[in-house]
């Protein structure tokens, strides 16, 4: 007896601002007073909407239910979210 296919899943596509740093080593205040977070936008299948964060998975695996390339993003860092469509 086979097994059914999970539903499939949203695909979502997340702009979200990360954390940033150029390199290691000394730089100079004038350097470091010019970065700041660096946009993301990562691709996937949407796991989870929390109110504290999202969760999106770049593989699903319907037949076991299993995912795997999992992103963990706070709501804080999310710009946008868009669902995409086939």
């Amino acid at each position: 007896m086979s097994k059914k296919p999970a539903e499939p899943m949203k695909m979502v596509l997340v702009e979200w601002l990360d954390a940033y740093t150029h390199d290691s080593g000394w730089k100079s205040l004038k350097s470091l007073r010019k970065q700041g977070p660096v946009l993301v936008r990562s691709l996937g299948f949407l796991v989870k909407e929390a109110d504290d964060h999202v969760t999106v998975a770049a593989s699903h695996v319907p037949l076991d239910d299993h995912c795997d390339g999992d992103c963990v993003i706070p709501r804080g860092m999310i710009k946008s979210i868009v669902e995409l469509k086939a």
